[in-house]
């Protein structure tokens, strides 16, 4: 993704924007052999300034494993390799300058039908482990098995809930991506699998989708149900891709095929405008990114106050503990909007996890 799509893409009023990344990159040619260059800190720092300049929450990843050639064919070496690069020491620093709104996908598709459910969840505790080690704490990105078409890890033998459980920071998200061909998983199938993801209770995203499986271009998937499943189930989505300036660089799963946000058509232009449930529809800036601050017009100084939340950080069930006795405690999510007003103590409850919780 270049940075100078970043301020087309922030008119669709996108929340977030998700850049791909690759450890090495072309700068030149000598006669018909390509020079290569590796991928600096200093570049991703400046990458993710840009983004966050017109408010959007960069979600970075590393796209080297995504093609499932030999050399990375099995998950454990690729998220081994994947965090070797998060934590060299100048890519950590640009990371860590800019934690309090990144989000890192540890690696994109790192899993190729090679590998079992239990070599799969050992090489993402691995990395989880290893990355908390380094001293990020910004929600991880996981993406699911099978080049990240398979939502069902996550929620089978309780690998998803495991996973969080075991992540100090406990803030991840797991991510699907959703190329599933309407001939193989028909509408009724679709609706199905969001479901049981809904019901799950556990932080999925669709990390990926778009209208085609990319072979042939004939609207093979039904991208307009995902669209109306994530509003329906409240899952977000991030739509596969938005194209480029450079025109050789795109293809017809692009959005636009002039990198800016007029030359948006067709699929591109609905997903990202026209259609009910679009990212100009539906998006919301979270009021932190947008303000600086969570909430507005409190007195942060006031200790007249002062109350304790235990668990914390907590995977769901949170008890409120306070020496005075409150007229009531309001609960609200990232975005500002209120989830639940208790007017009686002690206040003890559960939330589902996909319902990010500020108090």
């Amino acid at each position: 993704m270049g940075i100078q799509e970043f301020a087309q893409i922030a008119q669709t009023n996108a929340n977030c924007v998700r850049i791909c990344l690759e450890r090495t990159y072309i700068v030149g040619y000598n006669g018909d052999n390509p020079v290569y260059d590796s991928l600096k800190g200093a570049q991703i720092d400046t990458i993710l300034q840009a983004a966050l300049v017109l408010k959007l929450i960069p979600i970075v990843e590393l796209h080297d494993f995504t093609d499932g050639s030999p050399q990375h064919s099995r998950v454990q070496a690729n998220l081994d390799s994947a965090v070797m690069f998060w934590t060299e020491p100048s890519v950590l620093a640009a990371l860590k300058k800019h934690s309090r709104f990144l989000i890192l996908n540890l690696a994109n598709e790192p899993e190729h039908d090679n590998d079992s459910e239990l070599e799969f969840y050992n090489a993402c505790s691995s990395a989880i482990a290893s990355i908390r080690t380094a001293g990020l704490q910004v929600p991880i990105m996981i993406d699911g098995m099978h080049w990240g078409q398979d939502h069902t890890f996550f929620m089978n033998n309780g690998n998803g809930a495991n996973l969080l459980a075991g992540d100090s920071k406990h803030k991840l998200l797991f991510s699907v991506h959703t190329y599933w061909d309407s001939s193989l998983v028909p509408d009724a199938e679709m609706t199905n699998r969001f479901v049981s993801m809904y019901n799950s209770n556990l932080p999925f995203v669709i990390g990926e989708f778009a209208y085609d499986i990319g072979t042939t271009c004939t609207n093979t998937i039904n991208y307009h149900l995902i669209m109306d499943l994530c509003q329906q189930y409240h899952i977000g989505y991030l739509y596969w891709w938005w194209g480029f300036y450079n025109a050789t660089s795109n293809t017809c799963l692009s959005m636009t095929h002039s990198g800016t946000y007029a030359g948006l058509a067709d699929q591109g232009l609905e997903v990202a405008v026209t259609y009910a449930n679009s990212i100009q529809n539906t998006s919301v800036k979270p009021h932190l990114i947008t303000y600086g601050n969570c909430l507005t017009g409190i007195n942060e100084n006031n200790k007249s106050f002062e109350f304790s939340v235990s668990p914390n950080p907590s995977t769901g069930t949170f008890t409120i503990n306070s020496l005075q006795e409150p007229a009531n405690v309001k609960l609200l999510d990232l975005l500002g909007n209120e989830i639940l007003l208790l007017k009686q103590t002690p206040f003890h409850f559960r939330l589902p996890l996909h319902v990010p919780v500020f108090i």
